[in-house]
């Protein structure tokens, strides 16, 4: 937009171009200047060369910024993102973390909305086998009403932890700065309280915040979050070497698009940050090893799917199994447990006890999916879904078999991105027929064999 030179009253049509913007126009994000003097789309008989719509006062426009957005987030751009690493060594090394072979250990998080009580007999069991199956490290977040309890079990089977910090997707960074004085003070107390638990051996924040920006923000609001972000992030972390300079920070970053310049940005933006935490879900793009390497910064994967792992051969460097079981909170439904929400063993845990324990039980039980009907599905229309199951490298109809499988199916409404976030029981046996919801696209089938 703009407004010629010759007529002017610039800084007043720019001022009320403002104001229109934002209470007539709420759609639009970004605003771009015609700054050109060299216009000549001239109308006829005007005896005009070209028009001038250069902005007479620039300053006014581009420093002082008339066109902001209220509250201005200037102050988040004057720090310079480009640093040395504050000093410090770290009890942990690339080579170390090679040797982790870890597992998310979410169960009972949140306990005022979760589904699954986490009793000390029961967490003490999960312990033990998790340890007996080969793992050696769990990854938690916290601080957490069981973090007691999950240290001594963790002494007691040798277990070692990377103790997380969830930051909330929601989180204004922007301008609520009282939640982020509240949250920090959160995380730094609890690095003073623990710093001393050998058992911990990094400390991590995860959810991939510095992405999931993309989800609320459009650019350029979207860069004053992102840099807000990563201040916030740097100072925490400054502040946490300070407390305890020799145990590493790590950061988790989701494997997805844009993944390499994100990885560079950070690792510009904040020196500080020792390992990165690659995520790796059901969405993310097929990367070879060789894309983590050139990448030239020491990582593992904080989150990958036992599956993928196994399939993309993986596991010669660090990792954390997608979680121990399937998690069942309000507003949140998992599906990438090595059990299932009720505890019951998963053909992925198996198949982890054969990569590590070369245990030949692996293959006690079949994979199974779905076989869907081949037609669109439309609201309260009936369709039939039937189990198929892996046989001899076959997948065969599962009525047609004799192995003993009990099938379960389930309803799982979704999130607009694709998340779980209730379930409800349908049916058992090996077919399926059931009316479709009201919303198909906002709803998954799960079969539990």
């Amino acid at each position: 937009m703009g407004t010629l030179k010759s007529e002017g009253n610039q800084m007043e049509w720019y001022t009320n171009a403002k104001k229109s913007v934002r209470t007539r126009f709420p759609e639009i994000k970004g605003i771009v200047l015609f700054n050109s003097s060299f216009d000549a789309n001239i109308p006829v008989n005007t005896g005009l060369r070209y028009l001038d719509w250069r902005i007479s006062f620039p300053k006014k426009i581009f420093i002082d910024n008339i066109l902001k957005k209220e509250p201005e987030p200037i102050t988040y751009l004057k720090y310079s993102y480009r640093s040395e690493k504050i000093p410090g060594g770290t009890i942990v090394k690339q080579t170390d973390l090679d040797q982790v072979k870890g597992i998310n250990y979410s169960k009972g998080l949140n306990w005022t909305e979760n589904y699954n009580t986490l009793r000390n007999k029961e967490l003490s069991a999960d312990f033990k086998e998790i340890k007996s199956l080969g793992f050696n490290t769990i990854k938690r977040y916290g601080p957490d009403v069981y973090d007691d309890n999950i240290f001594a079990a963790a002494e007691r089977n040798d277990l070692n932890i990377i103790y997380g910090f969830f930051i909330p997707e929601k989180l204004d960074f922007l301008n609520d700065q009282k939640s982020l004085k509240n949250l920090e003070n959160t995380i730094l107390k609890n690095v003073l309280e623990q710093k001393n638990n050998k058992r911990i051996i990094a400390w991590n924040f995860g959810n991939t915040n510095l992405q999931k920006l993309e989800n609320y923000y459009e650019k350029p609001e979207l860069i004053y979050y992102q840099y807000a972000y990563i201040n916030w992030l740097k100072m925490l972390i400054r502040k946490i070497k300070q407390e305890d300079p020799g145990r590493p920070v790590t950061l988790d970053v989701e494997v997805k698009a844009r993944f390499t310049q994100t990885v560079m940005f950070i690792k510009d933006a904040i020196p500080e940050i020792d390992f990165y935490g690659f995520v790796l879900t059901d969405r993310s793009p097929k990367t070879l090893k060789d894309d983590y390497n050139n990448l030239h910064v020491p990582y593992f994967f904080s989150k990958v799917n036992a599956v993928k792992l196994l399939n993309d051969s993986l596991s010669d460097k660090g990792f954390f199994i997608a979680d121990w079981q399937d998690q069942e909170r309000k507003d949140l439904v998992t599906f990438d447990g090595l059990k299932d929400n009720w505890g019951k063993n998963k053909v992925t845990l198996y198949r982890m006890r054969g990569e590590f324990k070369k245990d030949s039980s692996s293959g006690l039980l079949p994979r199974v999916k779905i076989l869907r009907p081949a037609a669109t599905i439309y609201a309260g229309k009936k369709y039939g879904y039937h189990a198929l199951v892996e046989s001899n490298n076959e997948w065969k109809l599962a009525d047609s078999l004799n192995n003993g499988l009990k099938y379960d199916w389930y309803l799982v409404k979704t999130d607009p991105f694709g998340n779980g976030i209730s379930m409800s029981s349908l049916a058992t046996g090996s077919s399926l027929y059931f009316k479709a919801p009201s919303d198909p696209s906002g709803y998954q089938l799960y079969l539990n064999a």
